[in-house]
């Protein structure tokens, strides 16, 4: 019989999936998207798209707006690596990370 790997603790792991770029597609690949709704998926796979480079030259976004989307998204993201690199997060911390990221929809964001 062969010897038996020993697994990885959870922290590794991540770290693995982080090294090498591995991201999850979700539950529905695109293939299977009912197509009512292929539109909305579309849109929202397009966001994923923009690259940082190309929104902080946007000259129709204004400066300061650009300036505290930046401060909030460097904000999101480390709370988000903190609870990636966390071997004790659990359903409940992750959902205080996404009560901060849905305030934004009860806020004004034209201006």
């Amino acid at each position: 019989m062969p010897p038996r790997k020993e697994k990885l603790p959870k922290e590794d792991f991540r770290q693995l999936i982080r090294n090498y770029g591995i991201r999850f597609e979700g539950p529905v690949p695109p293939k299977v998207w009912p197509s009512q709704h292929k539109h909305h998926f579309q849109a929202i796979r397009k966001i994923d798209t923009i690259q940082y480079d190309d929104y902080k030259v946007n000259q129709l976004i204004p400066k300061e707006r650009r300036e505290d989307f930046r401060n909030r998204v460097n904000y999101l993201r480390e709370k988000a690596y903190n609870l990636l690199d966390d071997v004790k997060a659990n359903e409940a911390t992750w959902r205080e990370l996404e009560l901060s990221i849905l305030k934004r929809f009860d806020e004004r964001v034209i201006w």
